[in-house]
This record gives structure tokens, C-alpha cells and sequence, in this order.
């Protein structure tokens, strides 16, 4: 558990690539391989989420945005406050992926219900989404919101990329 663990919090720092940072709308992702809980190969977690999206969600002007990861996007807000999603296609329980996105961070716990198979809010501003085609993370670090508009901001951002996978 620790070396998964350990893997996904490389992939989470690893850059790889720059996006336009344009905010126009792009395409939804091809389906994932439901047998699978490595990340998508061939779809980058930038083409999931326009520009418009995120900022609306997470209340602030998104300036960039960038590949991040194996399939990941970075976007970064005025302000500071930035904003990371991960995507791992496949079953939310092979090879422990759901259970070791779960553990990764710190803060207190929340289930949040009718998101994916499962869904964890930490107040640390991430939230982890388990559902049957893919396992889906998102950090935000240094908003200026409250926690729970980071928080439904979040989970709106979540239901839109379940509903691209």
C-alpha cells in the first residue's frame, strides 16, 4: 500500500507537457477500459474540464493550465490557488487504487453520498471519487472560499467528469 501510495504521489507532482491555457472548450475524453486502474493513456485530465468550468467551480480566473502527470491537469488561478486533477480509468477496486487515492493527504473525513461508488471529501481541499470506470482525485490548494463552497464546487467539477468518461 505504501509503494501505490507512494507512485501516485510522484504522479501527482510529475509535469509533463504545458497546456494552452486558452480556456477554450475541448473534446470529452475517450471511454476508459473498465478493466483497468491505470490512468488513460490516450486523454488528458486537461481535456475533460474547460477553463470555464473550473473557474466557475472554484470561484476564481483561471490564468493557465497543464498537463500534469500521466493523466492529470494542473490549473492555476489568480490568487495563487491551484487546482489538480488526477484520473485513473478502470474498476475503482483493482490493485487498491480507491483505497490508496483515499489515504493519500491529511484532514478530516466526510463521505460524500451519490457521487461514483463512493466519494471522500477532506477538508484539506481534495476530494476522491470512486466509481465503476475510474477513480478521480482533485487537490485545490489556496482558495479564498469557504469550505463548503470549495467543496460543491468540487463535486460539480466530479459529476462532470464522470459524465465525460
Amino acid at each position: 500500500m505504501r509503494c501505490v501510495g507512494a507512485l501516485v504521489m510522484a504522479g501527482l507532482f510529475a509535469g509533463c507537457g504545458g497546456g494552452s491555457g486558452d480556456g477554450s472548450d475541448r473534446a470529452p475524453a475517450p471511454a476508459a477500459d473498465a478493466g483497468s486502474a491505470t490512468p488513460v493513456a490516450t486523454a488528458s485530465g486537461c481535456d475533460l474540464l474547460t477553463d470555464a468550468e473550473v473557474g466557475e467551480a472554484t470561484g476564481t480566473t483561471i490564468e493557465s493550465h497543464e498537463e500534469s502527470g500521466l493523466n492529470g491537469c494542473r490549473w492555476s488561478a489568480q490568487g495563487g490557488a491551484r487546482l489538480m486533477l488526477d484520473v485513473y480509468a478502470g474498476s475503482s477496486r483493482v490493485s487498491g487504487t480507491c483505497d490508496a487515492q483515499k489515504a493519500l493527504g491529511t484532514g478530516r473525513e466526510e463521505p460524500v453520498s451519490g457521487l461514483g461508488d463512493s466519494a471522500l471529501w477532506k477538508t484539506s481541499g481534495s476530494l476522491v471519487v470512486c466509481a465503476p470506470r475510474a477513480v478521480i482525485r482533485f487537490n485545490l490548494d489556496n482558495s479564498s472560499r469557504s469550505v463548503p463552497e470549495d467543496k460543491a464546487g468540487l463535486v460539480r467539477l466530479a459529476r462532470s467528469v464522470l459524465g465525460r468518461l
